[in-house]
């Protein structure tokens, strides 16, 4: 299997309304770096005051950068069916890349995850920067797509020599697909929110699925006691507890 570490940066934290400007990619073999990939892109959105103190990437930066749906095709096929490792990558990264493919009218991706956020109190710290300098890896650069993904690199290649690969086996998640979940809340009656790409926008239905078949997906919205026959192709995203 591909081993693949990522990082992006983006215009704010909500994947709804954010997009990603840039993206950082590394690929793996026998634990060395083999091949990388960085690019900045065109958000075509406003960049949050807040995300440009993080990243000091500026909208002057972006102008001639690529857009999402040019590399579209490109970070599906290396992200894809590979063993994808990063920071904070099951809620953040992965979320905006698959919400970033929706867009485009691209399939989502779900590839196997080694998300390194969950070694934070193996290592007793609260951030990637802590968790480098904890073993003692030079930061220099920070908040940037690539640089970010070398660090998470080397904090990966340090684990694998002073322990052994088979330490990510306590730490693997199967980035569930949209159908494995909307089958589990469905079975459970779980009270769940669905992400859902309506004709002109994207919305939020939050409380309980009723019915799920081969095209639709009944659901109860809490929010205004309404129930709704919700396309699945549409469904971009679905959290539960």
């Amino acid at each position: 299997m591909k081993k693949i570490v990522i990082d992006i940066e983006t215009t704010g934290i909500n994947p709804k309304n954010d997009r990603i400007l840039e993206i950082g990619i590394i690929e793996v073999e026998n634990w060395k770096i083999i091949n990388e990939f960085s690019t900045l892109l065109n958000p075509k959105v406003k960049i949050s005051e807040n995300a440009y103190k993080v990243h000091k990437i500026s909208e002057k930066m972006l102008i001639d950068a690529p857009t999402f749906e040019e590399i579209s095709s490109f970070i599906r096929e290396k992200l894809n069916g590979s063993l994808v490792f990063g920071y904070k990558c099951l809620k953040f990264d992965l979320t905006f890349i698959n919400y970033e493919l929706f867009r485009v009218n691209k399939i989502p991706i779900f590839p196997i995850v080694v998300d390194l956020s969950y070694l934070n109190d193996f290592f007793n710290v609260r951030s990637l920067y802590q968790m480098g300098k904890r073993i003692g890896i030079k930061i220099s650069k920070k908040h940037r797509a690539l640089s970010d993904a070398k660090i998470t690199f080397k904090i990966i290649r340090w684990i694998v020599e002073h322990f052994s690969e088979q330490f990510f086996e306590n730490f693997i998640f199967k980035y569930e697909s949209k159908l494995e979940k909307l089958v589990k809340i469905t079975n459970e009656n779980s009270y769940s929110k669905i992400i859902y790409r309506n004709r002109y926008k994207i919305s939020e239905y939050i409380g309980f699925p009723v019915e799920i078949n081969k095209n639709f997906l009944i659901f109860y919205n809490s929010l205004n006691n309404k129930f709704y026959k919700l396309y699945k192709q549409r469904i971009i995203d679905v959290d539960y507890d």
